[in-house]
């Protein structure tokens, strides 16, 4: 899957901007379980009203882990 060029990138993913979507797309060398944990981990803070995205999907993109979530137009804090 083409997502065309990161619009960030830390130590353990990229992010990307695709069709109004965020990827999170993480690195290899994390456990298998690392997108789940996050992703459940954002889902109880969104739970709770806080500023997050919301949780779309926890997928696998070309083989990496991914989370796919809302985009939120803003600044981050």
């Amino acid at each position: 899957m083409n997502l065309g060029t990161p619009i960030a990138i830390g130590n353990t993913a990229k992010i990307f901007l695709y069709k109004n979507r965020i990827y999170k797309i993480f690195n290899d060398y994390l456990t298998e379980t690392v997108s789940l944990i996050e992703a459940d981990k954002q889902k109880y803070a969104y739970s709770f009203g806080l500023p997050v995205p919301k949780i779309i999907d926890v997928t696998k993109i070309d083989g990496k882990q991914a989370i796919i979530m809302e985009f939120i137009k803003g600044r981050s804090k």
